[in-house]
């Protein structure tokens, strides 16, 4: 077996491994919702969601048009619907809590048919490539300014926020990953390394400020911040609003 066919063996490998890994990126966050909903839904931020899901998108169609091995973003489909999920909940929930106006959910149905009617556009092949290839440049903007939202509300809130450092965590080894697949089995796909690298750097950015406002400023231990997302919320009168 020649060298190359081993690097595209464990490139192959470590993609669908990536994959099966995938299912956990959000679960911390999903199991935030779950435990803590009474507050942990006021500590994201819905652009975030919408920017991860529609990026998210680009990537999975822009992948599946050039006919690229399903091992090369099977990730992608799994974190796509995963995002969705946390999307609609953090949406009812704010709704929920906080009785937005009739135009926010106008506006939020309406983003959402326009997002599945070009989705579906694109699945069927009736969007130009030109325009998916636009669209996947556009994936790595967004990948980019769909975690600077989280980043400016934790620093006017001086704190480490509801974003999960495990999360973060996972998302920089699976881009680390996704750039070496990238490179061996993509042919150095330049669109889908930046669509990697960039956002692999911003999330960093963000497990720092993490880490430095919940030990620095809120003084938990290292620990305590890392194991945050299985906290159950505590605070006074939270009962009544899971109850509500």
């Amino acid at each position: 077996m020649s060298s190359v066919s081993l690097l595209d063996g464990v490139a192959k490998g470590l993609g669908y491994l990536v994959g099966i890994a995938s299912f956990s990126l959000y679960a911390p966050i999903l199991i935030r919702i779950h435990c803590r909903k009474s507050e942990t839904v006021q500590g994201l931020t819905i652009s975030t969601w919408w920017l991860k899901v529609i990026s998210y998108s680009c990537t999975l169609l822009y992948c599946y048009s050039h006919g690229y091995d399903l091992s090369t973003y099977i990730e992608t489909l799994v974190i796509s619907i995963e995002a969705g999920i946390i999307l609609l909940l953090v949406f009812y929930y704010q709704q929920k809590q906080q009785q937005q106006p009739l135009h926010s959910k106008i506006s939020f149905l309406t983003i959402s048919i326009l997002y599945i009617l070009l989705l579906l556009l694109g699945l069927n092949g009736t969007l130009s490539e030109e325009l998916i290839s636009i669209g996947q440049a556009m994936a790595t903007l967004l990948c980019t300014l769909a975690i600077v939202p989280q980043m400016i509300q934790n620093h006017l809130r001086k704190s480490s926020g509801d974003y999960s450092p495990i999360t973060t965590i996972l998302a920089i080894l699976g881009n680390l990953v996704r750039t070496f697949t990238t490179i061996q089995l993509n042919n150095s796909d330049a669109m889908l390394l930046m669509t990697y690298v960039i956002p692999m750097t911003v999330y960093i950015m963000l497990l720092l400020q993490i880490l430095y406002f919940g030990t620095v400023v809120e003084k938990q231990s290292l620990w305590e911040v890392l194991s945050s997302d299985v906290k159950t919320d505590t605070t006074p009168g939270s009962n009544n609003n899971d109850n509500d």
